[in-house]
């Protein structure tokens, strides 16, 4: 009833009864109670239903049952735990811990604000609505097995934007490997870090909707298949660094709209199944490991470098070829139209492959070793 005219929960006055609620309690917060605010102590509550506002900004706040929220509920400290799934229109977290065995699902905006981390803990978090992401993300899990609790999952109809000026804004609590993010709506990679990139970071990453890489993006250390689309802006690159990644059919990389240049790069394992597309202007860059590229589309731009074996078990032609380094290998014929540039003092080896060179080869330093 706002008796004590604090707004704060910790005050029974502002209670009916002038008593605190408790485990056995459904608590209503109408439109009419102005704003209140939890910042303290450690409570349990059996239901909450929210028209009216709820700041969240210390101390634990744990829910049981329904949560119905139609009004205004912010998280900026402490820890929320519902343990129920529950439905959140539109709502803003700019830092403190979101957990318990309920699952969330957002279906308005989410706004991730300011520069703070926001810890999703032991929780699955569905979103078909927009989520705003400054700061970081991290994904906690707690359990010691093999149980993947910490997922985050971006659905079809959904639209993730990473503004974020952080290095990993999407990252987990410790590198386990067990926390997942599976994207089948939209992510639009904005990030602004100084390095020039931010990661995705240390879990399971999987794409069947639309990444818009607008600046670059680093996979690192993050397993997945993906069969969505990539689209990059101009002059910017994916890179997968870590882990090991299947790039499925129908799986997709085009440039934006004005781009003349963008690259996918490849530090890790990777394949690339027959059936995925790479746009005329995509520089494929294999720089460290294996790239196996088991399509029969054609490659208008390749580059292998020093440490990096490229596998073409099928023939494929390429137009350019920058070769700095590495193996070129694979059942398949090797055809080159354009122009092919050996010029770094490194090694090169051609291994159990047939190379047919209809443009120019321009072979200025270094060695190519033919191996059987």
């Amino acid at each position: 009833d706002g008796g004590a005219g604090n707004g704060l929960w910790t005050s029974a006055a502002n209670w009916s009864g002038d008593v605190l609620p408790t485990s056995i309690d459904d608590v209503l917060i109408g439109a009419g109670a102005g704003s209140v605010t939890f910042n303290t102590s450690t409570t349990t509550i059996n239901s909450l239903t929210l028209s009216g506002t709820l700041a969240i900004s210390g101390g634990s706040l744990t829910i049981n049952d329904a949560t119905i929220v139609s009004g205004n509920l912010t998280l900026s400290g402490g820890t929320l735990s519902t343990n129920i799934d529950t439905s959140l229109p539109s709502w803003t977290w700019s830092g403190g811990t979101l957990s318990g065995s309920g699952k969330l699902m957002t279906t308005g905006t989410s706004t991730l604000s300011g520069t703070g981390i926001k810890y999703l803990s032991d929780k699955v978090w569905d979103n078909s609505g927009t989520v705003n992401l400054t700061g970081a993300l991290r994904l906690v899990e707690s359990d010691t097995g093999t149980l993947t609790t910490a997922v985050f999952n971006n659905l079809s109809g959904g639209i993730v934007n990473v503004d974020s000026t952080d290095f990993t804004p999407i990252h987990v609590n410790t590198s386990a490997g067990k926390q997942a993010f599976s994207n089948a709506g939209v992510l639009n990679w904005n990030g602004t870090h100084t390095n020039g990139y931010s990661d995705i970071r240390y879990l399971t990453f999987t794409n069947t909707g639309a990444v818009n890489v607008n600046n670059n993006l680093r996979l690192y250390f993050t397993d997945g298949v993906d069969s969505g689309s990539y689209t990059l802006a101009d002059g910017k690159w994916l890179q997968v660094y870590g882990g090991s990644r299947t790039f499925d059919s129908p799986a997709s990389f085009s440039l934006a709209a004005g781009a003349t240049n963008a690259q996918l790069r490849t530090w890790a394992p990777v394949t690339i199944a027959d059936g995925v597309t790479l746009a005329n202007d995509l520089l494929l860059r294999v720089e460290e490991n294996v790239t196996t590229y088991n399509s029969t589309n054609n490659l208008p731009l390749l580059q292998v470098e020093p440490g990096a074996t490229f596998t073409a078990p099928n023939d494929i032609t390429v137009n350019n070829l920058t070769w700095t380094g590495g193996t070129i290998t694979g059942a398949g014929k090797l055809t080159t139209t354009g122009t092919s540039t050996l010029s770094t003092n490194n090694g090169r080896f051609l291994s159990n492959k047939v190379w047919n060179n209809s443009g120019t080869v321009n072979f200025t330093a270094g060695y190519l070793r033919l191996d059987d």
